[in-house]
């Protein structure tokens, strides 16, 4: 008798451990996932607008990419041209879901919008400290410092005709928000520039073409690695009916004029910006 009331209470025991073990698990399971999970990944890509100062109105749409963590960042320079020399604009960067304000370090004046010519369509922008002091759609101004993923560059030894690439951009706006979009093409030619740049041709098939806003988007291969800068000006139809879209090889990504450490453009107007 004793024997069987010591098994029943064994296992009365293993009964409560159990159900003491889900209870446990069950009230300390979200907290424990929640602690190990791990953070975001800071954005690589990010939107560039250009704002009209006047009606605060976006003036032009474009994309850049880090290519370090400091917040320095490549897009071409035909995106950046008009903010350059017109103090009624102003560069904004939408990176995530906060705007930063962007400087531009480095450009190069004879990348002219809408050019048949192909050049160094390169700018250098640094992205922050500061920001805008408006709201834009469903964005806002950052309230922490910038946290960048640098994209690592591929270098022109490693095209090759056909390999697979996609293009990384921003498209029209839908809902208060600019959407990531990419464009898979294939690499179909490779040139030279007046200026020695590496011109590389990214064909689309079935009439296929990049995004609205991929201007000054990265040019992605299979391996994650960035062979050059889509340049939305540069895009034309070949002979089949497709569109090819012309970018300046990773090899060529040095531009030309530098501007003054952290210009900003004489305004007619105070500029809406504050330090973070």
């Amino acid at each position: 008798m004793n024997a069987v009331r010591a098994r029943a209470d064994r296992r009365l025991l293993q009964v409560l451990s159990v159900v003491l073990a889900l209870a446990v698990g069950a009230w300390a399971g979200p907290a424990a996932a929640q602690s190990f999970a791990r953070p975001p990944r800071p954005p690589s890509v990010f939107a560039l607008v250009t704002m009209d100062r006047i009606t605060w109105e976006p003036y032009e749409y474009g994309t850049g990419f880090f290519f370090d963590a400091a917040g320095d960042a490549y897009t071409a320079s035909s995106i950046v041209r008009d903010a350059v020399k017109d103090p009624y604009l102003l560069l904004i960067a939408l990176v995530g879901d906060a705007e930063y304000a962007v400087h531009v370090e480095c450009w190069n004046p004879d990348a002219t919008s809408g050019s048949k010519t192909a050049s160094r369509d390169v700018a250098v922008l640094h992205v922050g400290p500061d920001v805008p002091e408006f709201p834009l759609w469903s964005y806002h101004p950052a309230t922490s410092p910038l946290a960048a993923a640098p994209m690592p560059l591929a270098f022109e030894g490693s095209l090759t005709d056909g390999e697979s690439v996609r293009i990384v951009g921003f498209g029209h706006r839908q809902e208060n928000r600019l959407p990531r979009e990419e464009a898979a093409g294939h690499l179909s030619s490779l040139g030279r520039a007046k200026d020695g740049a590496m011109i590389v041709t990214i064909g689309f098939p079935n009439g296929g073409s990049v995004a609205y806003g991929a201007g000054g988007g990265p040019i992605v291969d299979d391996a994650g690695g960035v062979i050059g800068i889509a340049v939305w000006e540069g895009s034309r139809r070949n002979a089949a009916g497709a569109v090819d879209t012309l970018g300046v090889a990773s090899s060529s990504l040095g531009c030309v004029s530098r501007l003054p450490s952290k210009q900003v453009p004489p305004s007619p107007y105070p500029a809406p910006i504050r330090p973070i």
